[in-house]
């Protein structure tokens, strides 16, 4: 699917950013692994719950101008996402990946506004820098050159190979700076067209399934005609056949068909058909 979660480059988490916004991004990132653990486990149910309940608790407090708050939203809400197709809610997972969406898309372009002035500022230092670095280098390239030097003009070689030193690290600085927030901006850019990709896809999916019921008569003919292509497709991986199935149950939730599919890709005994109980005779 296209609306798992990206990663921001490490360095630029550390740009600009309030110490309060990285509690709020530490928070998700801890939990993001066992949430990815607990859905490839099967336990959907219990990952869209606690990720509900994680937007609803600190995602309310999360700053809609930091771009490392609202890249965890988006995380957030794509977990959410997968969560509720494994369950079979194509509505609720079409939801998450609306508001992924529109966050990811307005995180770009707040990130880009705020980076630009960043990339300015860095760009007339380096201007500087780089500048005054020459003239330093070339005063301490002459010194070195020189012979017998005086303890004035030793004095002043410490100080410039000093100054080239200090002034080499800031300008290494400022260009990985320059870096991490073109990576980070090129993953914001991916991330925001992956998410409104997403949304699109799973629109496209719920038209192209309500004319397809509307083509089969009923919901009841279309839940029973997938449920049997799905029983019959076993070179599909269990889990998007089990996916499949509970979207189907989503529509016909007393579906014969479907309902003893389910139990078997899940692992679970089919129940057993109700008994229907013999007539009683009348007494003579």
């Amino acid at each position: 699917m296209r609306f798992r979660g990206l990663l921001l480059p490490a360095l630029i988490l550390a740009l600009a950013a309030p110490a309060r916004a990285q509690v709020f991004a530490g928070a998700f990132n801890a939990k993001r692994d066992p949430w990815e653990l607990k859905l490839k486990a099967g336990q959907a149910a219990e990952v869209r719950q606690e990720v509900e309940a994680f937007l609803a608790g600190p995602g309310v407090s999360a700053s809609p101008s930091d771009y490392g708050d609202q890249h965890a939203i988006v995380g957030a809400l794509g977990l959410e996402a997968r969560a509720a197709v494994a369950l079979g809610d194509w509505e609720g997972a079409e939801a998450c990946l609306r508001k992924a969406s529109t966050a990811a898309d307005q995180n770009f372009s707040t990130t880009e506004v705020a980076f630009a002035k960043l990339r300015a500022e860095h760009a007339d230092r380096l201007q500087a820098w780089k500048g005054e670095l020459t003239e330093a280098q070339g005063r301490l390239d002459q010194l070195n050159a020189s012979p017998g030097l005086t303890e004035e003009q030793m004095k002043l070689k410490g100080q410039l190979e000093t100054f080239v030193a200090e002034h080499k690290a800031s300008i290494q600085h400022s260009e990985d700076a320059l870096k991490a927030m073109d990576g980070a901006l090129a993953t914001l850019r991916q991330e925001k067209e992956d998410y409104e990709r997403s949304a699109s896809d799973w629109q496209g999916f719920l038209d192209r399934e309500k004319a397809d019921i509307e083509a089969a008569g009923s919901v009841q003919a279309y839940v029973a005609q997938k449920a049997a292509q799905v029983k019959a497709d076993d070179t599909k991986p269990r889990e998007e056949r089990l996916a499949y199935v509970r979207r189907l149950l989503k529509l016909d939730a007393g579906s014969p068909e479907a309902l003893g599919l389910e139990s078997a890709l899940a692992g679970r005994p089919a129940a057993p058909a109700p008994t229907k109980k013999a007539p009683r005779r009348r007494k003579r």
